[in-house]
């Protein structure tokens, strides 16, 4: 067995020793009455569903900008998938003003910028100058999360990434906007 190095390769070993333990725990918050886990497994399927959104983008050594709110498991997620592809990523806080994030994109030289309904809506709005992905999944739906890796990993997965759902063919993820 080969010892992980990369955090990537930490979850993914964790995944397989310990798939029903809670990874992650987000607690009630002003705006979310209700506390939100998922399991490694839960949170490894949520990676891999939303790495078909951007795998297209995401190639060899990059950035990757993600737009999110710290309180959202999402961006656990997000994370996760970016580290698999190879490539880095940027947190931007969506409290930062419009010039502050397309400064930090800019700087970065992010191919794509990873964002929910909210912060697509605003990047549109901003003019940001990169392409952007409505990332939005509904993580507590594991119906939903075995819909999207069916329809779009192949037999192998996407770019050795973490498969649960093999399935036949593979298509390009939905929900891209931009240049």
């Amino acid at each position: 067995m080969t010892v992980p190095t990369r955090l990537h390769e930490f979850f993914e070993h964790s995944v397989r020793t310990c798939p029903d333990a809670i990874a992650i725990d987000v607690p009630p918050s002003a705006t979310r009455p209700e506390r939100h886990t998922l399991t490694y497994t839960q949170l490894a399927q949520a990676a891999a569903a939303l790495c078909v959104q951007f795998q297209d983008e995401v190639s060899g050594e990059c950035v990757v900008a993600i737009l999110l709110p710290r309180d959202t498991a999402l961006l656990y997620a997000a994370q996760l998938a970016v580290l698999q592809a190879g490539a880095a990523y940027v947190c931007i806080d969506p409290s930062f003003p419009d010039e502050q994030v397309r400064e930090i994109l800019k700087d970065s030289d992010a191919v794509a910028l990873l964002t929910d309904s909210h912060g697509l809506d605003r990047a549109e709005r901003g003019a940001f100058r990169v392409r952007i992905f409505d990332i939005s999944v509904n993580l507590s739906s594991p119906a939903l999360l075995s819909r999207a890796l069916a329809s779009s990993l192949g037999k192998e997965g996407a770019r050795g990434w973490i498969s649960p759902f093999p399935s036949e063919g593979r298509t390009p993820g939905r929900g891209a906007r931009g240049e």
